[in-house]
């Protein structure tokens, strides 16, 4: 019987010996097998088990010695008699397959092992080290270049974070424009929809642009006297430097025992100004500590019962002041008691006056705050109804002189009670200096030497007058001679300087005849290549004009297609109706 050919999963193919049983040559993934002649051949390959005839001492019977070593599976020739050729090799379904049994080793059911890896290199020699280096280089090589795209890349970030920044400017800037138009547009539909007047509206616009005017002038005037103030404290520093330059050369010239006490005299100055530093310091520490205290006491209840008894005290020593010079009064005489009385009587007249007067000013402005709150009530009932702007700018304003009034009226009153004491004490100057004259009335000139008087005070002062006016006319007559005179003087150096120039002119003309004019053939030689150079000039302009036509009228081509371009850019458009409403806004604000 044939032997069975071998399975195509062993990745073998085989070819029988020459003698023997079925002998034949193995290659497998990656070594040969030969089976040799007389006797079972086995096969042996890189990475298969070895075969019978890897075994040594092996007989024609296929067996090993006794004693030898079996190093692997045993192979296939020794698995069964049908390997030896002993039996069928088929079975049938009923046949009793008994199979041995055996423990799974090494590649029985896992596969096969991928051989170890050998020792590696041994020897280091210079290729080795080059292939290193280049190794190394290269991935320098890579890590730089990515470094440098890095780079490229933070830069380019960089200019595109300026960018940004500038263009984030110019957005914020346009935003804040676009900001003030929208304002200025919701005020328009705000006056719009209180059906306000134009010229409610003018008005406003009249005040703003005041108040922005005056304002701007006020900036001005702050930035010119600032810049006056720079102007002024450069100045100084100059003068301090050149007063410190004199000074460093006089020190220079001084003797070296001066320069010295020179020096000690500055270290002094410098210790004395720390000292007077410190020592505000400590006045500044010690008025703060004061304060500090003078609150503490003020707060001290103590203290305020001492404040109270003392201007109870005060008022107890006035009360006997007042008391005693009663008792004073009653022992004068009755002449004396009368005069006395009747002092005190203008004095009570006087205040009471003054203090109808203070009754009066107060009354009327009771009234006036009466009125002013009566038209407040009225502009509120009619802003109730109406709603107009212009009452509740006239109501705001009264609000405010009302507060004004209020916040400012101790003030207005203590300064009008002051005027009241001084009128009041100038009133009774003016009483003494009455009763003096009533006294003096007997010592006074007659009717007819006042009037003596009068006439030679109102002659003198006639005569002052027309001394004054001759004074007066003698000048402006003095200023005339003197600018006549000026002009005279002006006019003799203007003829002077006239001869000087005609006699430069004359000799000047008698050069030209002498020498210019004499000689008419070369003046006219010369005027004749003139008109030629001329002519040919103006041949050479006519050339070239046809040429400046076409250039000016490729310009004007490109200057159209730029204008057609400018026309049809959106944002150039969006511009042109910013500047047709902003003239239209304008003309009505006029």
């Amino acid at each position: 019987m044939q032997r069975p050919p071998v399975p195509p999963s062993r990745g073998m193919s085989g070819t029988a010996g020459p003698g023997g049983v079925g002998g034949f040559n193995a290659t497998g993934g990656s070594g040969t097998g030969v089976m040799g002649m007389g006797g079972m051949g086995g096969m042996t390959g890189g990475g298969f088990r070895p075969g019978t005839g890897q075994v040594a001492g092996l007989g024609g019977t296929g067996r090993p010695p006794v004693g030898s070593s079996w190093g692997g599976r045993p192979g296939s020739s020794l698995r069964g008699p049908a390997a030896l050729g002993e039996g069928p090799l088929g079975v049938t379904a009923a046949a009793d397959v008994r199979v041995a049994e055996r423990p799974v080793t090494q590649q029985g059911v896992r596969g096969m092992k991928s051989a170890h890896r050998g020792p590696g290199r041994q020897i280091f020699d210079r290729t080795y080290y080059l292939t290193l280096l280049r190794q190394k280089n290269q991935e320098l090589s890579a890590e730089i270049q990515t470094f440098r795209k890095e780079i490229d890349t933070i830069q380019k970030e960089a200019q595109l974070a300026l960018q940004y920044e500038k263009r984030y400017d110019q957005l914020i800037k346009l935003v804040r424009s676009l900001e003030g138009d929208l304002a200025d547009f919701n005020l328009a539909l705000d006056k719009r929809r209180t059906d306000t007047r134009l010229e409610e509206v003018l008005h406003m616009y009249r005040v703003l642009k005041a108040s922005n005017e005056q304002q701007r002038l006020e900036l001005d005037s702050i930035f010119l006297e600032k810049k006056q103030h720079e102007e002024e404290v450069e100045r100084i520093e100059e003068e301090i430097a050149e007063v410190r330059k004199v000074s460093e050369e006089r020190l220079g010239e001084l003797h070296p025992e001066q320069r010295a006490e020179y020096s000690s005299l500055q270290e002094e100055n410098r210790a004395l100004m720390q000292d007077i530093v410190q020592l505000r310091q400590e006045l500044e520490d010690t008025n703060s500590a004061l304060s500090s205290m003078e609150g503490r006491l003020r707060a001290d209840a103590s203290r305020m019962k001492a404040q109270h008894l003392r201007e109870s005290l005060e008022e107890l020593e006035k009360r006997k002041a007042e008391v005693d010079r009663a008792a004073s009064q009653r022992k004068l005489t009755v002449p004396e008691q009368r005069e006395l009385l009747m002092q005190k009587v203008k004095e009570d007249n006087a205040a009471i006056l003054a203090a109808e007067r203070d009754l009066e000013t107060e009354r009327n402005e009771v009234e006036k705050l009466q009125r002013g709150l009566a038209e407040v009530q009225a502009d509120v009932e009619d802003t109730k109804g109406g709603g107009k702007l212009q009452k509740y700018q006239v109501l705001f304003s009264k609000d405010e002189e009302m507060t004004e009034f209020i916040k400012n009226f101790d003030d207005r009153k203590e300064q009008e009670e002051s005027a009241i004491s001084e009128k009041q004490k100038s009133v009774v100057s003016l009483l003494e200096s009455i009763s003096k004259q009533a006294k003096r009335e007997n010592n006074l000139p007659t009717f007819e030497k006042v009037a003596d008087v009068r006439d030679e005070i109102d002659f003198k002062n006639q005569q002052l007058e027309n001394s004054k006016l001759t004074h007066e006319r003698l000048q402006g007559e003095l200023e005339k001679r003197t600018s006549e005179l000026r002009r005279i003087a002006d006019i003799d150096e203007k003829i002077n300087v006239e001869l000087s120039t005609l006699g430069k002119k004359i000799e000047v003309m008698k050069d030209e005849l002498a020498n210019k004019f004499s000689s008419t053939d070369e003046l006219r030689a010369a005027a004749a290549e003139e008109q030629t150079a001329l002519e040919r000039r103006r041949d050479l302009l006519t050339a070239r004009a046809p040429a400046v036509k076409r250039h000016m009228e490729e310009a004007k081509l490109q200057a159209d297609s730029k204008a057609q371009q400018l026309a049809d850019d959106q944002t150039h458009q969006h511009l042109e109706e910013l500047e047709t409403k902003l003239r239209q806004f304008e003309q009505v604000c006029r």
